[in-house]
């Protein structure tokens, strides 16, 4: 039997793009988007809930991740509706800002409490 793994973010702060979820960022830093197909050029736009404006911004073929645009302010608890050109439906992802936190363990705990349980579950696996 063949089986295909499923492409994942390179580490626990990208923001997938193609799934809806909670997504945890650390104070002091942007969120990163990621996407698994690179072999096209696209673009992404991001709408603020509910009534934000839309940033669209360009994705440049063969690459992975891309910053947080700077014309979307990142706020603990805002929503944003992501699409990704091509995808046939929007993304949902709601931030929260997770303080500063002296061990991952302590980080997997307030994640798992604040609804980042994915993220939560690869960090865990970071410490075995």
């Amino acid at each position: 039997m063949r089986g295909s793994a499923k492409a994942e973010p390179p580490d626990v702060w990208h923001i997938d793009v193609g799934r809806s979820s909670t997504h945890c960022f650390r104070t002091g830093t942007l969120p990163a988007l990621w996407r698994a197909n690179t072999k096209k050029k696209g673009s992404v736009s991001l709408k603020e809930l509910p009534k934000g404006g839309k940033t669209k911004v360009a994705w440049p073929k063969g690459a992975a991740d891309l910053k947080w645009p700077s014309e979307v302010s990142v706020r603990d608890g805002m929503s944003v509706m992501v699409r990704l050109k091509g995808q046939r439906t929007a993304a949902r992802v709601k931030l929260k800002q997770m303080p500063e936190l002296s061990t991952d363990a302590h980080r997997i705990v307030w994640m798992a409490e604040n609804g980042c349980v994915g993220q939560a579950r690869k960090l865990l696996a970071t410490l075995r």
